[in-house]
């Protein structure tokens, strides 16, 4: 069921071995006689929120504080909060330049202050898209995230779960325009010539808006700041390491501009 409709930034998530389609601009998945069928759902249907979650855990620097809807699965809320407390506790060595614009340092307290001003409420719907996993919609309330059931039923790293949230807190920033997508291009390839797909669900993106022009967009931010911790993390095991360089390597081939392409090269990849 699609709760509210209108104006969103969405990401479209799907599971391929080496790609994946985040976000696909969610007013392409959008008509006309779904946004009229939610005249009614939006102040009778929305679910009753659940208590404010604060994380305390010893060591950590600060709470998360946000509020779950009540149909989001306890099992999705506690595997989100061991999430978001395993971020709060990265430390790194060094930071590129375009992290530091973005979060400033690869440090979990900037993590969580980036996350706070952003994101005060986390629900469940589709999303307009049954190839949907995650979306912001900016005119039913531009701080709130939204998780699909594709969200909970792939099964991926905790690195790539945050890659995820961390998509989609860039996406409430409707003083940036809420950081749209671009259209992929058709066809859409890799650099060995295979169609490009979604690590997350393996739909195909050719023609989908699920790339970026800017390294600044959910997609760029998102991969710089895994790349970040692939490199720079001195918390991390290294299976987060290599999970984190999988996963920004895969969204860095969702930057479709060749200026930005290349500030990220110069910045992450030298």
């Amino acid at each position: 069921m699609i709760k509210k409709l209108i104006g969103l930034a969405a990401v479209l998530f799907t599971v391929t071995a080496v790609s994946w389609a985040q976000d696909v601009d969610f007013t392409q998945a959008i008509n006309s006689r779904k946004m009229m069928n939610q005249a009614g759902k939006i102040s009778s249907g929305a679910p009753v929120p659940a208590a404010p979650y604060k994380l305390d855990i010893p060591g950590l620097f600060k709470d998360f504080t946000f509020t779950f809807d009540s149909d989001v699965p306890v099992k999705i809320q506690t595997q989100t909060r061991k999430d978001l407390a395993f971020i709060q506790s990265v430390k790194g060595t060094s930071v590129s330049n375009l992290h530091k614009k973005i979060f400033g340092q690869v440090d979990g307290s900037d993590y969580t202050r980036f996350f706070n001003t952003r994101i005060k409420g986390i629900g469940m719907d589709d999303c307009g898209s049954p190839i949907a996993v995650a979306c912001v919609i900016p005119f039913y309330d531009s701080s709130k995230m939204w998780l699909t059931q594709n969200y909970i039923k792939f099964s991926h790293p905790q690195i790539a779960r945050i890659m995820v949230v961390f998509h989609e807190t860039r996406h409430t920033e409707s003083n940036n325009g809420n950081w749209s997508h671009a259209t992929c291009p058709t066809p859409f390839t890799d650099e060995n010539g295979q169609n490009m797909q979604s690590i997350w669900t393996g739909s195909s993106l050719a023609g989908e808006g699920a790339c970026d022009r800017t390294p600044f967009g959910s997609y760029g931010s998102s991969m710089i700041m895994l790349k970040n911790i692939q490199k720079f993390c001195s918390t991390c095991t290294d299976k987060v390491r290599m999970d984190a360089g999988i996963y920004a390597d895969d969204q860095f081939k969702r930057i479709i501009d060749p200026g930005a392409k290349k500030a990220i090269r110069e910045d992450l990849y030298k």
